[in-house]
């Protein structure tokens, strides 16, 4: 069955919530402030600074760190000091750019919509100008939502990053995935509600196969990546299968514009491109950036992707591949790998007479090559030999924790930066050399971290998102634990729980051990997939947790083989003169295992991602070491890094930064955090040296033990007064501030961060600008604060005493609802124990169902109906007083009728809209059912047990969740109890303060068809108006009962005493025009024309017109039942006409009988029914909801009943002088401007 709506639809995407962070990132960068007066204390962008970008120019170029005179500012000077020539200083600039651009992290989607950097402009241009047919994309400049983005790792990193898009936020599940000449690694398919299925290789078999693939599960969004180009003539059948079917397509074979799907007809939205730079060079295939084209929809969640699971793109890469196009280096890559034509050795001695010569040449050739495998192989073994030898010297050496890299070397060490440069441009292509690359990179790096075992070490490139990332999702470290106010660790790990930090901000050692304990309670398995992720120096607070505590911590989790995972990202980092060592997780467990409390099987459950980010000051490198000494995970990780394209341009530069001598790296570490200390104090100045007069909220800064991130704290922050609310105006004025607040997850972590801002010390503001722009942030939150504080004052309600005597109650409410209690507690367990019984006797804890459940709802309906009682009492000593007179000003005002103006006006000033909920906490069954009983409770009626087995069951419904979904036949009860409890505040207002107000209620209601009739509305209003009435009929009934001398049309009295039968019909009758409208919807979703085929034989009878045709049929069928529903909306319509009417007559007799309540009013019953009544219709209107696809829909039926409907509500009501019922509609889900011109 071909789909019955747009393909398209099947593809869409949950929204995505950008994160505290990104929002004031947005606002503080779109703020009118100009970019050099900003604040940016909420990125965490590491030290920009001349004096560490041009130490590490120095380092890389292998000039003295301490020639400060040397910087990248002036490149001349070095030129002459090194004695380069011209030429050169195209490589040097590149070294200058590549440290500078690889500090900061890059904007989201590797370049910045409003100036976008060269390489995305270069891809344009391939896009529209260097092809035979030009395609356009939009990059954001022209609609501010993109359509391409860049990403780093490569193919397989790219299809992971769209996997797991698709897995999490793609809206109709489960999808199938079709492959089409791409293999795929193992662990990218394994995706929750995904499938992967291999289609022939065969161009002629391709359509075929897929076609019966898609015809099996037709409502199944399919995704087809291509790894090749296909013909044309498949093109255009892909193209035809995808206008009937739930396809999209990916290509991952770099295909020009020509031959993409894209460039077919409708089809830019349902292609999405990833293209490698082997468009513009075979050679550039495999390097790590690549590019995402097409839908923006996608585009915009594989950007949120790319960035919580791998950061934002690599700049060191962006500038590596822009470097390489700039200068047009391609035309020197040999793309083959192999030059064209061959030189190859001859034998070159003594040949013996009467061999042949040619013979022997190639005879000299195949021993050569076998010689020179049997010398690889056996360097090969040789080399293992040594590792073995060196394992078992370390073994004898006294536990000692420093391991040597004898065995490993730097294979550049030689050559000068240039000289890399040339290799690594020439080789670009070479897997060989780039493992070269690799190998004298983690050789250098290990020379300045011994503590690492080289066998043990992994190059992940990417940032330590992408390496802990990887362990989360696809080497089976499922889940872990952490303390509060860290990093989001939510974007690794599939599941996480959290553990409140102390007081102090150390770590709750006892709280993480327990937490752990309790995992293996409940699963003595978890420690084969859970681990503690701990971050020391810690980001977000600043904090260098107690290496005592520490220490004790890894003692407890590696004892007991505990996966420990150290996030080591601020390694020594802080705001010091010196180099403090901060001893990191590997360093206390060797020392846990030197002092014998740990043995080296134990030891192997910890795991270090270590990265450059921040203690580099490269954090847009995206460049990380992995150490795993657990031969498990360790296999699974390295298969996984094998499939990810390398950050060429980020190891090459990082390598180059440590192949310099140890005390070299020390200094430059040293100025970083000397860099650190001159900006901390910069803050701390500034604080100091504000007047306290212009610090009313005793504002202060504390500065960081670890890493890089001082406290702004607002010791006397007003109660109530929200930092996030608080964040969003600063950052509408250029000041970027993030509470620490958006860092916890845990009760204890808000209140800890509720009056903090986490700043940073990173950015390219140095201490004296850093020094202006704090005192300025301080002037303007202190104002800020006094400002919004002057609106977040609590504001009590003033309740005014009565000034009327009291009247003492002849009604004892407090022994009757004691009785109630004792009456719904007397069998309450029997009713819990049958219902425990449908659960096989599963239902957990029924006595506290009964002791605490049941007393605590009980509580609340007393308290309920206490309040109640004495607004009651009180309503009626206030009427007494005055013998009616202000009653008969209140009632005059309500049988009056309405006021189309005065609506507008309720309307426009409304506090609020009130949205339904199809599920809640608690049950509406429940709450209608108490209410009814405080209602005749306080009317003193008796109460009949019935009503007590009701309530016993809806309550023990209520606790097991079966009661609390609400129907759309129930909504228009959650809307009538709404009513009933604004009213009771508003007549309390009017009692006990000099402020009353009306209430005025406006009740969302979906009208899309989709969950709810389209019909709704008038259900809604039907339930108001039937209510109205029968309220407005009670007291018409109290005053013919009690006072006969009264004249009142028979008629009237007559059509009240039809009330309950006519109410009942009406209510049948919707629930017949629901049940009807299902029956229609479902008869032509399920059958289509194109599915009633006759058979041979009933074909022939239909010539001979013996047999009917079945399509006929249906249609006649189909018409019998339309004809059906118009006549019941028919009646709808006259039966809403009747109840409007015949409101109007009786508001109009109360109105002409006013003087005789006034009269009566010593009648309690009576009191009670004029006192309390508020006119329903008045207080409320319905504010339909409908889907935007209601509107774009090619079959315009049902925005067209929607219209309808919304205008005979509001003409029947109006009619009889309630207008307006009716006043705006809501589209939600709107993205098109067209949903909305085609609605007006």
């Amino acid at each position: 069955m071909i789909s019955e709506k747009d393909p398209l639809e099947y593809f869409a995407i949950k929204p995505v919530k950008a994160a505290t962070v990104s929002e004031i990132s947005e606002a503080t960068a779109s703020s009118p402030v100009p970019p050099e007066e900003r604040v940016n204390f909420h990125i965490g962008n590491p030290v920009q600074d001349v004096q560490l970008s041009s130490a590490y120019l120095r380092m890389v170029l292998g000039v003295d760190i301490t020639r400060e005179e040397l910087t990248d500012a002036d490149l001349d000077a070095i030129v002459n000091e090194l004695d380069l020539d011209e030429e050169t200083k195209v490589e040097l600039e590149f070294f200058r750019d590549l440290i500078k651009k690889s500090a900061p992290y890059t904007p989201r989607g590797g370049f910045n919509k409003n100036a976008p950097n060269f390489l995305i402009k270069h891809f344009n241009e391939w896009l529209t100008k260097n092809q035979q047919e030009p395609l356009a994309y939009d990059l954001g400049e022209k609609s501010g939502r993109r359509e391409v983005i860049i990403a780093t790792g490569g193919i397989n990193e790219a299809l992971r990053l769209l996997f797991h898009a698709l897995s999490n936020f793609l809206i109709n599940k489960p999808a199938k995935i079709f492959l089409y000449g791409i293999p795929l690694p193992a662990h990218l398919t394994n995706f929750k509600s995904l499938s992967f299925h291999h289609l022939p290789e065969a161009e002629e078999k391709l359509i075929k196969s897929l076609k019966e693939e898609l015809v099996t599960s037709p409502n199944t969004p399919a995704f087809l990546v291509l790894g090749k180009n296909t013909k044309e003539e498949v093109r255009r059948k892909l193209r035809q299968l995808s206008m009937e079917r739930p396809l999209f397509f990916v290509e991952a074979n770099d295909a020009p514009n020509h031959l993409s799907l894209a460039r077919e007809a409708k089809m830019m939205n349902r292609v999405l491109r990833i293209l490698t730079p082997g468009i513009f060079s075979p050679a550039l295939k495999n390097l790590s950036t690549l590019f995402f084209a097409g839908n923006p929809d996608f585009i915009e969640i594989i950007e949120t992707i790319h960035f919580q699971l791998k950061g934002t793109p690599s700049a060191s890469e962006i500038e590596l591949l822009s470097f390489i196009l700039k200068n047009d280096l391609i035309k020197k890559f040999d793309t083959s790998g192999k030059p064209n034509v061959i030189v190859e050795t001859e034998y070159d001695g003594y040949i013996t007479r009467g061999i042949n010569e040619a013979a022997y040449g190639a005879h000299a050739k195949v021993y050569e090559e076998k010689i020179g495998a049997i010398i690889s192989d056996k360097s090969q073994r040789f080399g293992e030999i040594a590792e073995s030898l060196q394992e078992k010297a370390n073994s004898l050496i006294s536990k000692s924790s420093i391991q040597t890299n004898a065995f490993k070397s730097d294979l550049f060490g030689g050559l000068t930066a240039s000289e890399v440069l040339a290799k690594l441009t020439s080789n670009i292509y070479s897997k060989d050399f780039q493992q070269d690359l690799v190998d004298s990179f983690l050789y250098s790096f290990l020379h300045h971290h011994p503590e690492y075992r080289s066998k043990n070490c992994y190059v992940i490139s990417g940032s330590s998102r992408t390496g802990l990332g990887l362990l989360g999702f696809h080497c089976g470290i499922t889940e872990v634990i952490f303390p509060d106010l860290s990093w989001t660790y939510e974007h690794c790990f599939p599941k996480v729980t959290v553990v409140p930090l102390t007081d102090n901000f150390e770590l709750d050692v006892d709280g993480i051990i327990a937490a752990v304990k309790k995992k293996l309670s409940d699963d003595p398995h978890w420690r084969n997939y859970g681990a503690v992720a701990l971050n020391n120096p810690h980001n977000a607070t600043g904090q260098e947790f107690d290496k005592a505590e520490l220490k004790r911590l890894l003692k407890w989790l590696l004892g007991n083989k505990i996966f420990v995972l150290d996030d080591l990202s601020y390694q020594n980092v802080a705001p010091k003169d010196s180099l403090d060592v901060i001893k990191t997780i590997r360093q206390l467990t060797d020392e846990l295992v030197e002092e014998g409390y740990l043995i080296e099987e134990e030891a192997n459950y910890a795991i270090t991602v270590h990265s450059v980010s921040k203690t580099d000051s490269l954090a847009g490198a995206r460049l990380s070491v992995i150490e795993i000494r657990h031969a498990e995970i360790a296999e699974k990780y390295e298969a996984i890094l094998s499939t990810i394209e390398l950050n060429l341009g980020a190891i090459f530069l990082t390598y180059l930064f440590y192949r310099n001598k140890v005390e070299t790296v020390n200094a430059y570490w040293r100025l970083r955090n000397k860099i650190f200390k001159e900006r901390n104090s910069a803050l701390a100045e500034a604080v100091e040296i504000l007047p306290d007069i212009r610090n009313r909220f005793d504002i202060y800064i504390k500065p960081p033990k670890g890493s890089m991130y001082p406290q702004m704290i607002i010791n006397r922050l007003p109660a109530g007064l929200s930092l996030d609310w608080l964040a969003s105006g600063l950052a509408r004025q250029g000041i970027g501030l993030v509470p620490l607040s958006t860092f916890a997850r845990t009760e204890k972590g808000f209140e800890a961060g509720r009056k903090t801002f986490r700043l940073t010390l990173g950015g390219t503001d140095n201490a004296e600008i850093l020094r202006s722009k704090t005192r300025r942030v301080l002037i303007d939150l202190n104002r800020m604060i006094a400002e919004e504080a002057a609106h977040y004052n609590r504001k009590k309600f003033r309740v005014q005493p009565l000034t009327v005597k009291k009247t003492q109650s002849k009604i004892d409410y407090a022994s009757n609802w004691e009785k109630i209690e004792a009456n719904i507690k007397a069998n309450f367990g029997l009713v819990v124990s049958r219902y425990a019984n449908q659960f096989n006797g599963e239902v957990s804890n029924t006595n506290r169902i009964e002791k605490d459940y049941l007393a605590e709802r009980l509580e609340l309906f007393k308290q309920r109906f206490f309040e109640r009682t004495k607004i009651i009492s009180d309503l009626t000593d206030v009427i007494s007083a005055d013998k009616g007179k202000h009653l008969a000003q209140i009632l005059d005002r309500e049988f009056y009728r309405d006021d189309l103006v005065r609506r507008e006006a309720s309307f426009k000033n409304r506090l609020y809209d009130r949205t339904v909920h199809p599920t809640q906490m608690y049950s509406l069954k429940a709450e209608w059912a108490f209410e009814k009983l405080i209602e005749n409770l306080i009317r003193g009626k008796e109460i009949p047990q019935s009503n007590f087995d009701l309530l016993r069951e809806e309550l023990v419904k209520e606790y097991l969740g079966l009661n609390v979904a609400i129907v759309s036949n129930e909504e228009s009860e959650e809307l009538i109890l709404d009513l009933n409890s604004i009213i009771t505040a508003e007549n309390y207002s009017a009692l006990y303060s000099d402020r009353p107000f009306e209430t005025f209620l406006s009740f969302w209601g979906d009208w899309d068809g989709s969950n709810r009739p389209s019909g709704q509305g008038h259900r809604l209003v039907a339930a108001v108006l039937i209510e109205n009435v029968v309220r407005q009929a009670r007291i018409i009934r109290l005053l013919h009962k009690h006072d006969k001398s009264l004249k009142i049309e028979p008629a009237i009295i007559s059509e009240i005493e039809k009330l309950p039968k006519n109410n009942n019909r009406f209510t049948e009758l919707f629930n017949e025009i629901n049940s009807l409208t299902h029956q229609l919807e479902k008869r032509y979703r399920g059958i289509l024309p194109v599915n009633i085929k006759a058979g041979r034989v009933r074909q022939f009878g239909m010539k001979l017109h013996i047999a009917q045709d079945p399509l006929t049929r249906m249609w006649h069928h189909n018409d019998r039942l339309e004809r059906k529903m118009l006549d019941l909306r028919k009646q709808r319509r006259d039966t809403l006409e009747y109840y409007f009417s015949l409101n109007k007559q009786i508001r109009k007799t109360l109105h002409g009988l006013i003087p005789a309540i006034q009269k009566n009013i010593s009648n309690h019953e009576l009191m009670i029914e004029a006192g309390t009544y508020r006119d329903l219709l008045k207080r409320f209107i319905i504010t339909p909801r409908i889907h935007q696809k209601l509107i774009t829909t090619q079959d315009p039926f049902a925005i067209d009943t929607t219209v309808y409907n919304i205008n005979e509500i509001n003409e029947i009501s109006g009619k009889y002088g309630n207008p307006g019922m009716v006043m705006a509609l809501q589209v939600s889900m709107s993205t098109k401007p067209d949903a909305l011109i085609s609605l007006d």
